[in-house]
């Protein structure tokens, strides 16, 4: 998916739009392609951001959305991404 869809999906669900965390966990796209999603879209990143003060419940809410709706619903771990090394889904 892209910003505007992850935006559309984020509005669709919640009535808020925040790009600032879609494009956060999309940042490395550029340099890793679909891959990108082994580094940040997990459950430990998210906690940790939230652990740390940087987002609100309502940001680690959208956060946990991108990463289904990339995911193909699943919400992945740090652990998961290890088994599922060809788990990237293009047309996302």
């Amino acid at each position: 998916m892209d910003i505007e869809e992850h935006l559309a999906s984020e509005f669709a669900k919640y009535g808020t739009r925040t790009p600032r965390i879609h494009l956060e966990l999309d940042q490395l796209f550029k340099e890793y392609g679909p891959a990108h999603r082994k580094h940040r879209h997990h459950l430990e990143y998210v906690l940790n951001k939230w652990a740390r003060g940087e987002w609100s419940p309502h940001e680690v809410r959208v956060a946990i959305l991108h990463i289904m709706d990339d995911c193909n619903g699943m919400l992945m771990t740090q652990d998961d991404w290890c088994d599922y090394i060809d788990f990237y889904d293009e047309d996302k």
